[in-house]
């Protein structure tokens, strides 16, 4: 064969291929597409496998949370606080009347509590304890017209306090902050 007889051909090429091109055989394709498949199954497995193995091994994350507070009755908001042998109540704030050197004062009281059984007690009975210091503080405070005296308030919180408990007796009351303002 001599150089015409294979140009000759080339010119019988269809008009759709060019001339320069040769066609890629379907064998190719076939491998370059299962190539392909074969790949992304692979790393689909591996990440799977990542993934599930990564879970498996971590180790249980341990958070810091908080305890709840306990409360004797979903009805009933706890106003005092328990350390110890101390029980502590919320400030009471009391207001002055017609007063012209203060509008009110805040007294902050706790209670050294010798037992758990007075301190459960107490707890339970905390707003009629509360009724009988706020009641002690008004009546200070409307019969002195003025800042009533914290040693005299101690006194009448303990003689009143006591004569409402039933399973013991409270050792000391402290104002353990008093603000008029």
């Amino acid at each position: 064969m001599d150089s015409n007889e294979t140009d000759s051909k080339d010119e019988q090429i269809d008009g759709n291929e060019s001339v320069n091109e040769a066609p890629v055989p379907v064998r190719r394709i076939k491998k370059i597409f299962t190539g392909k498949i074969i790949g992304l199954v692979a790393l689909a497995t591996f990440l799977v496998a990542l993934i599930t193995f990564s879970f498996v091994r971590k180790d249980p994350e341990v958070k810091n949370i908080p305890e709840p507070e306990k409360k004797l009755s979903a009805a009933k908001e706890v106003s005092a606080v328990v350390d110890e042998r101390a029980l502590v109540l919320k400030p009471f704030i009391v207001l002055f009347e017609n007063a012209k050197d203060y509008t009110y004062i805040i007294v902050e009281v706790s209670f050294d509590v010798p037992d758990k059984i007075l301190h459960s007690e107490m707890i339970e009975k905390q707003n009629r304890l509360r009724a009988i210091i706020y009641d002690i503080i008004i009546n200070e405070v409307k019969r002195t017209k003025a800042i009533p005296s914290i040693s005299e308030l101690k006194q009448q919180i303990n003689r009143e306090i006591n004569a409402v408990l039933e399973n013991g007796k409270i050792n000391g009351v402290f104002v353990t902050n008093f603000i008029a303002v």
